[in-house]
């Protein structure tokens, strides 16, 4: 299957006759999330350190305590990921494209002023920065 400009081959057991190519790559994407998951919830949450219990109760009480906290850690994560993305969108829709241009090329101005250098009014491309 190609992915990313790259051929990418997977060996399955699966029968062609039920599962397509596609399907067996995306059993593939999500099988590697839970690996991913598993993972971190092993090492991150130190689920490695319960061998030492002894109580099948404390244990218990453990492996559910520690995946109820990679759970909630994994949506935390989603959910700020999605916040931060939403306002990064909406701090590029609040400023007109031309008024971006016209931050930038005064950041611009003020960075090269405090650094005692002078900018040239056009680039190597023709391009014309506003002082």
């Amino acid at each position: 299957m190609p992915f990313g400009g790259q051929d990418r081959y997977y060996l399955t057991t699966l029968p062609r006759s039920i599962f397509t190519p596609h399907d067996v790559v995306e059993l593939y994407r999500v099988r590697w999330e839970v690996e991913r998951f598993f993972r971190g919830w092993k090492g991150a949450l130190r689920l490695d350190e319960v061998r030492r219990l002894q109580n099948a109760k404390s244990l218990d009480a453990a492996v559910t305590a520690s995946l109820l906290a990679a759970a909630l850690a994994h949506d935390l994560t989603v959910i700020v990921n999605d916040l931060a993305e939403q306002q990064a969108a909406a701090e590029r829709a609040a400023i007109p494209p031309l008024r971006r241009r016209q931050v930038r090329s005064s950041h611009r101005s003020s960075l090269a002023r405090r650094s005692g250098h002078s900018l040239p009014s056009r680039c190597s491309s023709g391009a014309h920065f506003p002082h």
